[in-house]
């Protein structure tokens, strides 16, 4: 298939995959509030914090899913399609393994650590107790849907993929809706109903992978080379995703810890500010990935860079869409959204935008890496790095007596030199050509944010927000100027001359002289 194929395909895919992000952003948001409003801000701290017990243990399932999706892609790539079948059957043995292992150490470890090392008030325990449990389910159900999302994904059914996350995000609406009329302990039934809507849509995977895919029809499968290759692979992802993990569950500990559940609650809300950004660039990641992918196993190097390159630069423009109003305006959002603003809400917001820029911007590189297949010094260093934000913070917080926000400075830190280090990476694993990304991506990148700084730190002196027309005439601003600067600044005379090409192509079929 050509290039041009492939990027309109990606194209296509992902539009999909935007449509479903904006869908559910907008759906997310409303019922971040509603919840936090029905819960309270101490329930809402705990269902965060308590979930993020089961949450650290899912580092497990993390790493098969990166493994499974790198495998299929991989032999997609190489169109052999008996492999791709053997893949997905050792992964699900693999996979069930691994939820019952879930469900040991959460049963054992997890409930120490409940009742040992949590802050929860007395009279919450219960309910508490009833979020763990439900997440530990939840848990599971995501682990045996993992080889069948990678699937989807792998084929680059994007399509089915929007929809069910659509569906997915009006099922947690409805539990939002019902929530809010039920008598019963309000935290103890979001967890349920949360479970039940979990348990739908593995259901719903199940039955389309079964009657779209034949390599999805499982059967007991023993491959020793490759079980081999798979365990080999996911054992050293499986540091580089238990550090994320431990990353961001460290600092949601940390935090209650040495503060109070409330704190526990801004960092939750900042979570999810931080899922919304995610959700808004991840589309062009999930459409691009399995290309990227297969560009290396047919060894398209150049195609593969090129790709990467273009990525990069869409994923920042999206961000910078999104995130300068967000972080010049931040109050203005947060007392619009919330109504009841957790204290350092703010600042944990305003630094998390930062870090995942960078973060975002790097995940194209991580792709390259895990393409090669290896990763074993890669994620060593790399997962030692991100991990390290734990023993960092403990010592600021514990002997400096500083404020919370001294744990996000130093991830934001710390994201920076990992950057930095996958550059280095995937120019020994892949000639990944590092100059020509510094010179061509990231030098025009800092150019046009300085700029887009500039000009929105004076516009915000001009204009205040205080009305959400205000606040839309600044966005509408600051957008067409991002994308101006965007198109002058880093697209290259081939992506412009691209960009003028499907303009004009547009035109021509919807315009009529």
């Amino acid at each position: 298939m050509s290039d041009i194929n492939n990027n309109k395909r990606i194209a296509k895919n992902t539009m999909m995959l935007y449509i479903r992000m904006l869908f559910s952003m907008v759906v997310s948001l409303y019922t971040s509030r509603v919840v936090l409003n029905t819960l309270g801000v101490e329930d809402y701290g705990i269902y965060g914090v308590v979930g993020g017990v089961v949450v650290l243990f899912s580092f497990l399932n993390n790493a098969m899913s990166v493994a499974t999706q790198r495998f299929l892609n991989f032999e997609l790539g190489r169109q052999d399609m008996f492999r791709v079948k053997c893949v997905f059957n050792v992964s699900i043995t693999i996979y069930i393994f691994i939820a019952l292992l879930i469900i040991l150490l959460s049963e054992t470890i997890g409930i120490w650590f409940f009742y040992t090392k949590l802050n929860i008030p007395f009279d919450r325990q219960n309910a508490a107790m009833w979020v763990y449990q439900m997440s530990v389910l939840a848990s599971c159900l995501s682990v045996i849907r993992i080889p069948y999302n990678a699937l989807v994904i792998a084929y680059e059914k994007m399509s089915f993929f929007a929809y069910v996350s659509i569906i997915e995000v009006l099922l947690k609406l409805l539990v939002v809706i019902v929530l809010v009329h039920i008598a019963f302990d309000h935290l103890i039934m979001y967890s349920i109903l949360l479970f039940i809507v979990s348990f739908v849509v593995v259901v719903v995977y199940v039955l389309y992978c079964n009657l779209n895919f034949s390599v999805s029809k499982y059967s007991f499968c023993w491959d020793k080379e490759l079980f081999g290759k798979l365990t080999s692979y996911s054992a050293w992802n499986m540091f580089g995703a238990s550090a994320g993990v431990a990353k961001d569950q460290g600092i949601n500990f940390l935090l209650n810890i040495f503060f109070t559940p409330s704190i526990n609650a801004a960092h939750a809300i900042s979570m999810q500010i931080n899922s919304a950004i995610f959700q808004f660039y991840n589309s062009i990641l999930v459409a691009a990935q399995p290309q990227i992918i297969k560009y290396y196993a047919a060894q398209e190097l150049e195609k593969m860079y090129r790709l990467v390159f273009l990525v990069v630069k869409i994923i920042y423009l999206l961000l910078i869409v999104i995130s300068l109003p967000l972080f010049f305006d931040t109050s203005f959002i947060l007392n619009l959204w919330l109504g009841t603003v957790p204290e350092y809400s703010m600042p944990f917001i305003r630094i998390l935008i930062g870090i995942t820029c960078v973060d975002a911007m790097a995940t194209p590189l991580m792709t390259v890496a895990h393409a090669t297949g290896k990763i074993k010094l890669y994620q060593s260093l790399v997962g030692t790095i991100t991990i390290c934000i734990i023993p960092i913070s403990y010592l600021f917080l514990r002997y400096g007596g500083l404020e919370p926000t001294i744990v996000y400075v130093i991830s934001l830190c710390l994201s920076i030199v990992n950057f930095f280090i996958r550059l280095w990476f995937v120019n020994d694993l892949a000639k990944f050509p590092v100059y020509d990304f510094l010179s061509q991506v990231m030098f025009r990148v800092i150019i046009m944010t300085i700029i887009l700084v500039l000009f929105m730190h004076l516009m915000g002196n001009l204009f205040i927000c205080d009305s959400v027309f205000i606040f839309v005439v600044k966005l509408v601003i600051s957008s067409a100027l991002s994308l101006f600067l965007f198109y002058c600044l880093c697209f290259n005379s081939r992506e412009k001359n691209m960009f003028i090409n499907k303009i004009q192509s547009c035109f021509k079929q919807y315009v009529k002289f």
